[in-house]
């Protein structure tokens, strides 16, 4: 799988996620997720959940940090050399 293929399911799932806080949300690969707000604490961990499921990955420990989830395209960037 590609990293824009990995990028847009990211988008997808977040969008999802984040559609009952505000349901007219667009979010694009490179959103500063963080920056804008968008993700917290609980949804970072729903991320990675969903991230390591859908891509039958596991992200190490060592890994989490906030420049993990600036945007889709770094995550996706991370999940690319994993699969």
């Amino acid at each position: 799988m590609e990293k824009p293929e990995i990028a847009n399911e990211i988008i997808a799932h977040l969008e999802t996620l984040l559609a009952g806080s505000n349901p007219c949300l667009i979010i694009d690969a490179d959103t500063d997720l963080i920056g804008a707000g968008l993700l917290d604490s609980l949804n970072i961990v729903r991320l990675i959940q969903f991230v390591e499921t859908r891509f039958d990955i596991q992200i190490e420990d060592d890994d989490i940090s906030p420049e993990l989830f600036i945007s889709a395209n770094r995550l996706a960037q991370y999940v690319s050399t994993r699969i």
